[in-house]
């Protein structure tokens, strides 16, 4: 059920607040663990309503691949992680020549573990970087949103020099939907945490670690399916060694990587369609547990309040406006107070917050939020 951030503000449906929202941050994790599983098993089955669609795509594909055409993959963002997975796996499990595949990824694939969001509105780069296609190549261009200004370009790109498009879409009616060869809408419900596509909107992503700094006060992740891959295993060890906190993830049942783990996470999934190709069950599921860890570690950090982000860094044109809506929901006031709140905080939205509903200063509720160790409802309580 589709609700307005606030005042006047109409939402699509990867932007709404999931019925389960208000006090979410309130319930015990292993409650929030539950509701998070199930809202991946509820967007899974969107994939049912979209299998024409992601067929006919198949074909248009394996027609490229032939006709010695390129596979243009194009997003941003969470969108652009989970295209970019998909790409470089068809060359090591299939083995598509690299020169017939191209991942355009707003501001570049990252190197390191910052993303910038300002990147999925510059709409003239991907024109640039997609001057090259013709007829013979398919474009397989992916927004939750279906409005990323960088993804739009990209299919407009495309249909101008007659490529295939294959657009693929969280929201019905959405404009990268329209006018696409293969449409492909998968509407999955909104988030547990609202606007996070890379929840049940997301597939497979993966981690790489640099092991050489890590110490006892931090913690390793490490994730193998089958539990055994030296890598992944040398990672666990350096961990080990070290002292830092180890969560082990893999989908085999006395995996080597799950002994002597702190926390090890077996999900045992069932054999594969495709035997051995564990970035289909495997991956899910992992993506999954992954994605479960870091939103619930998330909110054991105070930074989501009834379902909302409130510690999200709003650097481009969907984020300072889901910023606004997220000020003016919880406090109370129009997106004109919202705006202006932002501004007054610098776009902390948790002081921002404070300031529209409590009439403080940006000083003050920025020393409120110091005495709460950020808690957004603890500093609302506190000033009653």
């Amino acid at each position: 059920m589709a609700r307005d951030w606030g005042n006047h503000m109409t939402v699509s449906l990867t932007e709404a607040l999931h019925d389960s929202a208000e006090g979410l941050d309130e319930r015990p994790l292993a409650e929030v663990a539950a509701l998070l599983a199930e809202g991946q098993v509820a967007s899974a089955t969107a994939l049912l309503g979209a299998l024409d669609s992601i067929v006919g795509g198949a074909g248009a594909m394996a027609r490229t691949i032939r006709a010695d055409g390129v596979l243009h993959y194009a997003a941003a963002g969470s969108s652009g992680l989970m295209a970019a997975a998909d790409a470089v796996e068809l060359g090591g499990t299939f083995s598509i020549p690299a020169g017939q595949i191209r991942i355009h990824m707003a501001g570049g694939l990252p190197v390191g573990v910052e993303m910038p969001g300002a990147t999925e509105d510059d709409a003239t780069s991907v024109q640039h970087a997609m001057s090259g296609i013709s007829s013979r190549d398919t474009v397989i261009a992916v927004s939750a949103s279906g409005t990323t200004p960088y993804t739009l370009a990209a299919a407009e790109a495309a249909q101008r020099r007659g490529a295939t498009l294959i657009a693929i879409a969280n929201n019905s009616g959405a404009a990268l939907l329209v006018g696409a060869d293969h449409p492909v809408c998968l509407a999955t419900p909104p988030e547990v945490l609202s606007g996070s596509t890379r929840m049940g909107a997301g597939t497979a992503q993966k981690i790489a670690l640099n092991m050489s700094g890590i110490s006892s006060r931090d913690t390793v992740i490490a994730v193998s399916a089958s539990g055994t891959t030296p890598y992944t295993l040398a990672a666990a060890e350096a961990a080990q060694r070290r002292g830092a906190t180890l969560i082990a993830i893999a989908n085999n049942s006395g995996a080597a990587l799950l002994v002597g783990a702190d926390h090890p996470v077996c999900l045992a999934t069932p054999p594969e369609v495709l035997s051995g190709s564990t970035r289909m069950g495997a991956g899910t599921a992992q993506k999954i547990a992954l994605n479960m860890l870091s939103t619930l570690m998330a909110i054991e950090l105070g930074h989501v309040h009834d379902g909302m982000m409130v510690n999200l860094r709003a650097d481009n044109v969907k984020l300072r406006a889901r910023a606004t809506g997220i000020v003016g929901q919880i406090a109370g006031k129009d997106r004109a107070t919202a705006s202006m709140a932002l501004k007054q905080t610098h776009g902390f939205i948790k002081s921002a917050i404070l300031v529209a509903a409590k009439d403080v200063s940006p000083d003050e509720a920025n020393a409120i939020l110091q005495q709460t160790d950020g808690n957004l409802r603890a500093a609302l309580a506190q000033l009653k």
